[in-house]
């Protein structure tokens, strides 16, 4: 990729204001109020610097129900001691106002004007264990439902329900972690996406599955990938496109230096062959899809990682990436592209 012709350079930041609020000592509120800023150093079209802004605002609703079943087992190794059943419902009214530039105009933007609404319902399964001699309350699994109603959409038109959403988090040994989720549409009824995932990993103690989906572990505001290693397994479907088979893997190599590997297979990939004459579906069976390489190397306040990505239909990217530990969600980020494929020698992603 061109660094000088291709190059874009873009500083988000979204500020919201909010107050939380309790009515009948069951009811909780969150009345929010947002802006963003945005600022290209080109758009698509024009050479000169763009600046975005975009408000919104909305309001959140929820309560908690709960019930403790007289539950006393090691079935399977499982270690339950009374078992918590936890169920929030949720209501969620959002509006985005239309930014002063359209999408159309920038590149890399899908920000529009919105008018939603979102229910859901997230469900808690707890248990408490015997840790350390004491006894500490342990998430077993969070499974939430969610789906999103179009009052108005970037388009004016509006009355329409979105896909139905669900994801699955459960943490049933310490050395194991399942994560899944699912994607519904609700006009023809039928899954669209489906992912599975199966994370070993080695027994620290004390994880939860809100621990672990916020990178933690033995109760430190650590990333996930400070555990000695770690093994990840999955499976990712979707329909009439594609069936992939996920691996990945990170380990240390000593105190300083850590390195890590990522693989998606396609099982199977439907991709649409054009030439001067003909267009056709094809079906790709065992086909190579993506693959991660990366290194990272830890300065005590800081960590500097190299990643070196193959992406069908993409190429090859090189990301350079330095984070302070103090701030792991603000990275420092260099990339550059190069190798890019070919005309007939790669298929589409799908």
């Amino acid at each position: 990729m061109d660094g000088t012709e291709n190059s874009l350079h873009v500083f988000d930041m979204t500020q919201e204001l909010y107050h939380p609020m309790r009515w009948f000592n069951w009811l909780n509120l969150r009345p929010f109020a947002q802006f963003r800023h945005t600022a290209y150093s080109k758009g698509a079209q024009q050479q000169a610097p763009q600046f975005r802004q975009a408000g919104g605002g909305g309001i959140e609703l929820n309560t908690r129900l709960f019930r403790v079943f007289p539950i006393e087992t090691n079935w399977l190794g499982l270690n339950i001691h009374k078992l918590r059943h936890i169920i929030t419902p949720a209501v969620t009214y959002s509006y985005q106002g239309k930014p002063t530039i359209d999408s159309a105009q920038l590149r890399g933007s899908t920000l529009e004007k919105s008018n939603t609404v979102r229910p859901s319902i997230e469900q808690k399964f707890q248990t408490k264990r015997l840790v350390d001699g004491e006894w500490q309350k342990v998430d077993l699994a969070r499974f939430i439902t969610e789906i999103r109603y179009d009052l108005e959409g970037a388009d004016g038109v509006g009355g329409e329900w979105n896909d139905l959403t669900m994801d699955l988090e459960a943490v049933p040994y310490d050395w194991l972690r399942v994560e899944s989720d699912a994607t519904i549409d609700p006009h023809i009824g039928k899954m669209t996406a489906f992912n599975a995932d199966l994370v070993f990993r080695p027994n620290v103690g004390g994880l939860t599955t809100s621990a672990i989906s916020a990178g933690e572990y033995s109760g430190k505001d650590n990333q996930y990938n400070e555990l000695p290693w770690v093994l990840g397994l999955g499976w990712r479907y979707t329909r009439n496109t594609s069936s992939q088979l996920t691996m990945s893997t990170e380990f240390d190599l000593g105190p300083k230096w850590r390195i890590g590997y990522y693989h998606a297979l396609d099982v199977k990939r439907f991709v649409t062959e054009t030439s001067p004459t003909d267009s056709r579906v094809v079906k790709k069976i065992y086909d190579f899809a993506d693959q991660q390489f990366r290194i990272r190397r830890d300065f005590h306040e800081w960590t500097a990682e190299l990643i070196y990505g193959i992406e069908r239909q993409e190429g090859e990217t090189l990301l350079l990436l330095f984070r302070l530990k103090a701030f792991p969600d603000m990275p420092f980020e260099f990339q550059k592209g190069y190798h890019q494929p070919k005309a007939g020698r790669n298929f589409p992603k799908q």
